[in-house]
């Protein structure tokens, strides 16, 4: 049996991919040139306002600590809320 990792994405913009690539990939993806820095921004649909952090970076973590979102814990361990 064989098996071959594939090393480039093409879905992602790379500031996104680069977390999966070192969490799981021991940092041997890459994101191919022509996603590479897509962003929300770049889609047709979407009108950018002026300083829109939503629109022009490509991951934002949101701290939600303190919001009355509690985490639960399933049965198969994972969290959400």
């Amino acid at each position: 049996q064989m098996s071959r990792m594939l090393r480039t994405q093409y879905r992602m913009n790379a500031d996104i991919a680069n977390w999966a690539s070192k969490a799981s990939y021991g940092g041997n993806l890459i994101s191919h040139k022509t996603v590479e820095a897509h962003k929300l921004s770049d889609l047709p649909h979407v009108t950018p306002g002026v300083d829109d952090v939503l629109n022009f970076s490509p991951l934002l973590l949101i701290d939600s600590a303190g919001c009355d979102m509690h985490e639960t814990v399933n049965s198969a361990g994972p969290r959400y809320n």
